[in-house]
């Protein structure tokens, strides 16, 4: 009976080096690099897999934690703003 490899999930792409490049998806590479990433990426350890799925997860993490700090400012700045014209108006009645 033929043994099947376990893979963590779908893989992710990394045509040059899987190691040097973690985080690179399919769509950041070369079309005609695919099968060779697709190849590089079933070879690696469990281990290894697990650790480049997990860097992929940290900056996908990273980039929401970024826009939700984006927006908590502008909030702030918009509601100071809004403050500011309210007393300006009122100052005039």
């Amino acid at each position: 009976m033929e043994e099947k490899k376990v893979t963590t999930s779908e893989p992710r792409k990394e045509s040059i080096n899987i190691e040097e490049l973690p985080g690179l998806k399919p769509k950041d590479i070369d079309p005609g690099k695919i099968g060779e990433w697709n190849e590089k990426y079933m070879n690696l350890s469990y281990e290894k897999k697990i650790l480049f799925e997990t860097q992929e997860q940290t900056r996908l993490i990273r980039r929401i934690s970024n826009n939700v700090l984006f927006y908590f400012w502008l909030t702030i700045i918009s509601l100071t703003l809004y403050l500011i014209l309210v007393v300006q108006i009122f100052d005039k009645l």
